[in-house]
């Protein structure tokens, strides 16, 4: 989706996204994490596919005064997922076709997940464990946001890459135990509370009072940042927009990035906020490369969170993770020890002033270098060489979500609480 605004939310939509990157063929792959990696290991984090409307927005009205609409969606998809905290085997309801909830999954997100799990064996299909890897058992470990449409895309992707043998269990925490289940936006400082100041300085820009009038004018309801998804989420699944906020649509999606995305631009909040959930993920590289580990995990998560993961690994390029977009990390044994390797979407991208290819301690570093200025320790990660880097949680409520976070990745082959169904459509 391109306009006014430029590239930032380029392939949104998820529609026809193919890629393939294979291994670096120098080293033996270890880890594959989605994220994604292997010896190498590959972890992959991805985004829910196509959805509903995640909360209940009055997008627009027809006149002043007159009750909010949104946009008129159907979700195609039959069926409900849930799990929760301790051992779940997850159940599916089916639920009349149509049938939309918030954050619903749409029935687009099937092919952007049959897209996303062929990008995937086009990727590792010549590596020969992944082969070999089979859902059921401890060479895969899943683990998702506790909600309908992160645990509906994770059956979607497992069910396109294991079509033949589908049965797997997932890990899931309650939201507010969750290091990956995040806020989208940040307008206060998680630490002492204290307002953005870039998020007042687009408030008093003049530019972008004269854009709130001219919406309200338009809309009949008061702008608020979180109605760009209004406009997103109606453009990619092809439902039209009233013409009067087709006329300031994307003038809407800039100054909705701008404002959502101002802690990410104007603070290190988001990074401090994503620690918990990086640090998860580099202990399972820490511990891939020294004992056996499941060779593919797999996260399913936000978009926001994507975001801050990519930019505390020093990576983010300004483009918003599309629907089904996926992050891999793979990690490979090198000569002179481990080395890790970021993809988005297939293409290799830098952490800072990392190589592609970066020594797995110089990343435990830029993992380290992302703890909160706070007043809970946790306790330290060490690297190669000795290095020991020592992470610190927002505050109290943050230490239960960081100490939980190594929990799930230390203790995933003991404690799997959910089973997906195996088979979805």
């Amino acid at each position: 989706m391109r306009s006014a605004h430029g590239h930032v939310f380029e392939k949104y939509c998820g529609h026809e996204v193919h890629w393939a990157e294979p291994p670096v063929t120098d080293y033996e792959l270890l880890l594959v994490q989605v994220p994604n990696a292997a010896g190498r290991v590959n972890e992959v984090v991805h985004r829910h596919g196509a959805r509903n409307l995640w909360a209940p927005l009055g997008c627009w009205a027809p006149a002043p005064k007159a009750a909010p609409a949104a946009p008129e969606l159907q979700c195609r998809l039959p069926f409900g997922v849930s799990a929760g905290h301790g051992r779940h085997r997850l159940t599916k309801r089916y639920l009349t076709p149509g049938h939309c909830g918030f954050g619903s999954l749409l029935g687009e997100a099937e092919v952007q997940f049959r897209n996303l799990a062929g990008s995937l064996n086009a990727s590792y299909g010549q590596v020969p464990w992944w082969k070999t890897l089979d859902v059921r058992d401890a060479s895969v470990r899943l683990y998702s946001c506790d909600n309908e449409r992160n645990l509906g895309s994770l059956d979607l992707l497992m069910a396109k890459l294991f079509p033949s043998n589908y049965e797997a269990s997932v890990d899931t925490l309650p939201p507010e135990e969750d290091p990956f289940q995040l806020p989208g936006f940040f307008g206060v400082s998680p630490c002492d509370g204290s307002p953005l100041p870039a998020l007042q300085e687009i408030e008093d820009d003049k530019d972008f009072r004269a854009f709130a009038e001219r919406w309200l004018r338009r809309a009949n309801v008061t702008w608020n940042h979180m109605l760009y998804d209004c406009i997103l989420t109606a453009r990619c699944a092809g439902a039209s927009l009233p013409p009067a906020i087709e006329e300031v649509a994307d003038e809407a999606l800039l100054w909705g990035y701008r404002q959502q995305l101002a802690a990410v631009y104007g603070s290190n909040w988001t990074t401090w906020a994503v620690q918990p959930a990086l640090h998860a993920i580099a202990l399972e590289m820490q511990t891939a490369a020294q004992v056996e580990v499941p060779r593919l995990a797999v996260w399913s998560t936000h978009d926001s969170t994507m975001i801050y993961l990519l930019k505390a690994l020093q990576a983010w390029d300004g483009v918003w993770p599309g629907y089904a977009s996926a992050v891999v990390l793979e990690l490979y044994r090198g000569p002179e020890g481990p080395l890790v390797r970021l993809l988005r979407d297939g293409r290799p991208v830098t952490m800072g002033a990392c190589e592609v290819l970066c020594p797995l301690a110089r990343f435990l570093r830029v993992v380290a270098d992302a703890a909160a200025p706070c007043t809970f320790q946790a306790a330290p990660i060490e690297g190669a060489s000795g290095h020991k880097a020592t992470t610190a949680t927002m505050a109290a409520y943050l230490l239960a979500a960081f100490t939980l976070g190594l929990s799930i990745t230390a203790g995933w082959a003991r404690r799997r609480p959910g089973t997906l169904q195996q088979q979805l459509l």
